[in-house]
This record gives structure tokens, sequence and C-alpha cells, in this order.
């Protein structure tokens, strides 16, 4: 049994495995990355190119480069080091509304993974 608890405590507190708190402060502020999306009934999926702002009362504003695409706003809720975003203007039909992001901060740069829960569209972002 020690054995186990000692196995469990250095997984636990290994270097690598444990995700710190992120605070709002911290992820405030505009974002820039590659979107890569999938097809829906009126055109093909891909790759382009997306400006997301993250702003401290708990919301966020995105465009991406997509022709005609409109700008997306919605909601979030930071919990760790990651936040679940519910997307409030309209989406392609058959498309969910939430996503997850993932943010990690490594020698001074944020990134953040951002994936719908219906894996329609997964974004991955570096803070400017």
């Amino acid at each position: 049994m020690t054995a186990t608890l000692l196995l469990a405590g250095l997984l636990l507190f290994a270097p690598g495995l444990a995700h710190a708190q992120v605070t709002v402060e911290q992820i405030v502020g505009t974002w820039t990355g590659t979107i890569e999306y999938a097809s829906t009934r009126t055109g093909p999926g891909g790759t382009t190119t997306g400006i997301l702002t993250i702003k401290p009362d708990g919301t966020w504003t995105g465009q991406s480069a997509v022709a005609g695409a409109p700008p997306a706003h919605g909601t979030y809720e930071l919990k760790g080091n990651v936040a679940r975003a519910v997307i409030l203007s309209p989406v392609p039909s058959g498309w969910g509304n939430t996503a997850t992001w993932t943010f990690a901060e490594k020698g001074g740069v944020w990134t953040m993974v951002s994936e719908r829960d219906d894996k329609n569209t997964k974004g991955t972002y570096v803070k400017k």
C-alpha cells in the first residue's frame, strides 16, 4: 500500500502532468491562430485564420477569415487551465454551440487549443 501511495503521489506532482491554475487576467486579450473546420451543406471544409478576443467580463468575440462568415460571440467560464465556451451567435445547421478552450504557457508564450464539442472546428491560437 505504501508503494501505491508513493506512486500516486509521484504521478500527482510530476512535472508536466499537473496543470497550473490559469487566471482570467492571464487569458484576457487578443489571440490569433489557425482554425480547421468541417464541411457544411453550403461549403467545403478547410483551414483558415482567426482572431479571438477574450474579455474580462466572461464574454468573447471572434472572426474567421472564411468568406462570408459573420463575427461570432459568446460567453466563457474558466476553471483551472480550461474554459468552457458557449457560442451565442448563429451556427451552421447541425453544429453545436459549445467548445472547450485549453490554455498553456511555455517560455512566456501563451497558447490555446479550442475544440467544439461536436468536433466541427479545432483552433490553435497564440496570445498577442
